[in-house]
């Protein structure tokens, strides 16, 4: 039995015969759980056990135990977002007519690794004289405390005035 709503018990049931007295019975992959794809790193919950059986007189008995467990998921975290224009004029800030690539850190700062992530901006608001020239990265993975660099390019367009402004949005799918 287990309360947590992020944690579904698929197989509860195992019968473990007769198990004599001062002796140890051990069954491998007994049980099976599920655990929710949303739940956060190191997420504590409890499972409980119930033993039922016969003693020696034929007299029914239950026993209950309790089992504390951690759930190591992984954690992603946005980190510096760079601008790297460095094969025009290389001070950093996407300036009319250039052409940069946009390099964000992520940071899994979780107990687990995580493959099959993407990478994705969009344009939100500002500047109509911005082109996001490549939208998606290709899949990538993140080991259990890893830090790796996703890019994407965009353009400004000679027309563009200096220092108007771009929101963007980052996303990790």
């Amino acid at each position: 039995y287990c309360a947590d709503t992020n944690i579904k018990i698929i197989d509860s049931l195992e019968n473990f015969g007769t198990i004599l007295k001062d002796t140890v019975s051990l069954k491998n992959n007994s049980y099976l759980f599920q655990v929710k794809d949303s739940i956060i790193d190191q997420h504590s919950f409890q499972l409980t056990f119930l033993v039922t059986g016969n003693d020696s007189d034929g007299n029914p008995y239950v026993w209950t135990s309790k089992e504390s467990l951690i759930i190591n998921a992984p954690k992603l975290e946005l980190g510096d977002l760079i601008v790297d224009d460095s094969e025009f004029n290389g001070n950093g800030i996407l300036d009319p007519g250039e052409t940069a690539t946009l390099k964000q850190l992520v940071k899994n700062i979780g107990h687990a690794g995580i493959s099959g992530l993407t990478g994705l901006i969009e344009y939100v608001s500002g500047s109509t004289l911005f082109t996001i020239d490549q939208s998606t990265t290709s899949a990538f993975e993140l080991a259990a405390g890893s830090t790796d660099t996703i890019s994407f390019i965009v353009t400004a367009s000679a027309s563009e005035l200096i220092g108007t402004a771009v929101e963007l949005k980052i996303t990790i799918v």
